[in-house]
């Protein structure tokens, strides 16, 4: 059972969330975090092999980073000009030095960015451990000196505001959070860091993160129909699919499917509008049998219980109330006997036309038997058709499945191949609408929906379905959200039901 959503009824809000990561010196491999060298030089009859090389080695993977490029790039990206380079921002000092080394985070770590005010590095490098913080503005610090930098940051980062030996410790280098990027600009105490004997490195990553929230509600009367298929009446409990001739494909409701020829197949007792699955039950009657009232048995005229003639035939009821027709004058295809009767409908609905028919005991020529469900007065054959040619005396059972395409259609009873006072029998007419089990006939498709007619068993007046589980489906009918419940709840007739479904992406 489906429903579509009410736009008012979709929420959707954004929330941040951060994780903790510690890389070191021996996770290269497993993380892909780095520490390399920049060294500026000239550019001039530049040659590798007279540069400073970092091997990364990742695995079975051997990475070179080369220390003038490294420092070229990182020059270019975030400090050559503070006012038009990457990441700026008005609390951060950059001031780049002849060295730095440059340490990088993969995105898969940092998220959308790292979190400012999250990092720490404590770094062991000439017999010193230090403990490097950041201060959420860009500026890498040491920590031990934490005082010393709130002074110079305090003084717009002016090394001659009364420091000591000139801010020294104060700042050491930067980091960019966006892109993962650490460069450590000092070239004194601290111009190891990074490449001495172990590092650690932890910072928080940031992700965005969506939470959608679906408010599902059953109104009255809504839903409140059991989807238990052994609860419908004359079903078995299971669900069986009656398959056709082996080289016969047809859709739902039973349309051949033309082959390569252009030809459907064969329409006697192997018919596909015959072969509808057993304990089908289709329900909520239009028209039934009998087709007679007020019209005296075995009186012929070109009109009787709402079927008529265009004087190609007479109708009239024999002893069982079963519809005869009987032609007039003439033989097909010159003439065509045929009765009509006018039925309502519902465009887009499925339907059923089913009955039995015969030729009767005691008829001349014996034509043959055609039904016709068309959307206009006359016989076109563009929407539904099918000839019976039944043997002997026996009857020839059909169910006529077919699907609305106006609000009237018309229903043809005919003689294909009459001669004058060829007669045929009809009997237990009716066209219902289908509220039942739907079967793809060689195509195996099949669905099963709600019913309001049960089995006997089921005699308590609360007999509603209880949910249990919500599904989110998008507009091509593919399954994007599913939700359990704690707890079954049953739905109530005087109540609506909400239910609200919430997820982060």
């Amino acid at each position: 059972m489906f429903k579509i959503i009410d736009p008012q009824n979709i929420s959707k809000r954004s929330f941040k969330s951060n994780k903790k990561f510690t890389v070191d010196n021996t996770t290269s491999a497993s993380f892909g975090n780095s520490v390399v060298r920049a060294i500026s030089g000239s550019h001039w009859n530049y040659d590798t092999g007279s540069d400073t090389v970092t091997h990364i080695v990742s695995g079975s993977i051997s990475s070179s980073y080369y220390a003038l490029p490294t420092y070229n790039v990182i020059r270019k990206l975030y400090y050559k000009d503070p006012h038009d380079t990457f990441g700026y921002r008005q609390k951060i000092n950059r001031v780049l030095q002849g060295k730095a080394n440059v340490f990088s985070i993969p995105r898969n770590l940092i998220g959308e960015n790292i979190k400012p005010g999250s990092v720490k590095l404590s770094d062991t490098s000439k017999g010193i451990t230090f403990d490097i913080r950041d201060d959420k503005d860009g500026n890498l610090y040491d920590f031990n000196y934490s005082g010393s930098f709130a002074a110079f940051k305090s003084s717009s980062f002016d090394r001659s505001q009364g420091l000591n030996a000139q801010g020294s410790g104060s700042q050491i280098g930067n980091i960019f959070y966006e892109s993962g990027i650490m460069v450590i600009t000092d070239t004194g105490s601290y111009a190891d860091v990074g490449m001495g004997s172990s590092y650690s490195l932890e910072f928080k990553a940031t992700q965005k993160h969506w939470e959608h929230e679906y408010l599902c509600t059953a109104n009255q009367f809504e839903f409140n129909t059991t989807m238990n298929i052994s609860a419908t009446k004359n079903r078995s409990g299971s669900i069986s699919i009656t398959a056709g001739p082996e080289n016969y494909f047809s859709d739902k409701y039973g349309i051949p499917r033309i082959d390569a020829n252009y030809r459907k197949t064969i329409k006697y007792e192997k018919s596909p509008y015959t072969l509808l699955p057993p304990g089908t039950a289709p329900k909520g009657e239009l028209i039934s049998t009998p087709w007679t009232e007020g019209v005296i048995p075995g009186h012929g005229s070109s009109t009787m219980g709402g079927w008529s003639t265009d004087g190609t035939a007479t109708v009239f009821s024999g002893s069982g109330n079963e519809l005869i027709l009987s032609a007039s004058t003439g033989h097909y295809p010159a003439t065509f006997a045929k009765a009509i009767q006018t039925v309502s409908v519902k465009k887009g609905k499925e339907y059923v036309l089913s009955g039995e028919y015969k030729v009767p005991t005691g008829g001349t020529n014996s034509g043959n038997g055609v039904v016709f469900i068309e959307e206009s007065g006359t016989i076109t054959g563009t929407l539904r058709s099918e000839a019976m040619y039944p043997t002997g005396s026996d009857p020839h059972k059909f169910k006529f499945p077919f699907q609305a395409i106006k609000d009237t259609h018309y229903i043809f009873l005919a003689m294909e191949k009459n001669q004058q006072h060829d007669e045929t029998s009809w009997s237990n007419l009716s066209l219902k609408e289908w509220h039942g089990f739907n079967s793809g006939i060689g195509d195996y498709e099949s669905e099963y929906n709600a019913t309001d007619t049960f089995e006997n068993f089921v005699t308590h007046s609360e007999f509603r379905p209880y949910v249990t589980q919500i599904g989110l489906y998008d507009d091509g009918g593919q399954l994007l959200a599913h939700a359990k419940l704690g707890n079954p709840i049953k739905l109530d007739d005087q109540y609506d039901t909400s239910f609200i479904v919430r997820f982060d992406i």
